[in-house]
């Protein structure tokens, strides 16, 4: 499989053609340090449901299935639908400094509208680590290996949250949560060299959200992409030993066919 290279701070779409053992990684970076800018607008939107996890499923009960129930229960996720066959468990990692890499889920298919689960946990090789650049999350609904079109979420070891668009045409990644303003870096808050979330990424026709350990992170009407592939994403703010890894366990896709979902 052939996966371009993309840079985030100069954004130069350039190309290189890589091979690796299955899943194949796309490498984007990003800045390695802050521009000066003014503070950041501060991100609205409508008060969204967050849902309440079940913390222990009884023993008859499919953890993922249930996780979906929840879900449904709390309007996030539209009813109707099937889960899709994947590899429930793999590791990925990067050693370059700021770098995102996404490699695409094997099995998983393109999907219009669907939910993806994992728990997962990062540990990066430096005690410094950049950690608004350090985490695990999922890339959504790119059009093709190239990427194109998809859309990079997660929350970093600090705390930060991630929504970046890549956005055929343009020339950067854009960050649609902070759109104007790189001031969070100045105020970003230590991270820690391991740690575990469990990340959650619904779509819904133009809806987008981003849930941590249950917390809704990031909530978006306007997605512009409407179907596409999915991937994992490891996010790395060093370059010492092996970088930054993050293994992926228990992980669950569920493709919405029926009231407010389809999949293609």
């Amino acid at each position: 499989m052939r996966i371009p290279r993309v840079p985030f701070t100069a954004l130069v779409l350039s190309v290189l053609a890589c091979s690796v053992s299955s899943p194949n990684p796309t490498p984007t970076a990003l800045p390695t340090s802050a521009p000066s800018a003014t503070h950041a607008p501060p991100v609205t939107a409508a008060p969204q449901a967050t849902p309440t996890r079940r913390p222990t499923p009884s023993p008859t009960t499919n953890p993922a299935q249930a996780e979906v129930e929840d879900l449904q229960a709390s309007g996030l996720v539209g009813v109707g639908g099937h889960f899709v066959p994947v590899e429930p468990t793999f590791t990925i990692s990067e050693a370059r400094n700021n770098y995102w890499i996404w490699y695409p889920i094997e099995d998983a298919g393109s999907h219009q509208d669907f939910a993806i689960g994992a728990d997962v946990s990062w540990e990066a090789a430096s005690e410094s680590s950049n950690w608004w650049n350090t985490g695990c999350g999922f890339f959504v609904r790119p059009r093709d290996d190239d990427g194109l079109g998809g859309y990079f979420v997660a929350q970093t070891a600090d705390g930060l949250p991630w929504l970046l668009w890549w956005k055929p045409g343009a020339q950067y990644l854009i960050d649609l949560l902070r759109p104007t303003s790189y001031d969070y870096y100045a105020g970003a808050s230590a991270g820690k060299r391991t740690g575990t979330q469990h990340i959650v990424a619904i779509a819904q026709g133009p809806t987008l959200r981003f849930l941590v350990d249950g917390e809704q992170k990031i909530y978006r009407d306007d997605i512009a992409e409407r179907a596409g592939f999915l991937g994992a994403v490891v996010v790395s703010g060093t370059n010492k030993d092996y970088g930054t890894r993050c293994d992926f366990t228990n992980l669950w896709l569920y493709a919405l066919t029926g009231e407010n979902g389809t999949s293609g």
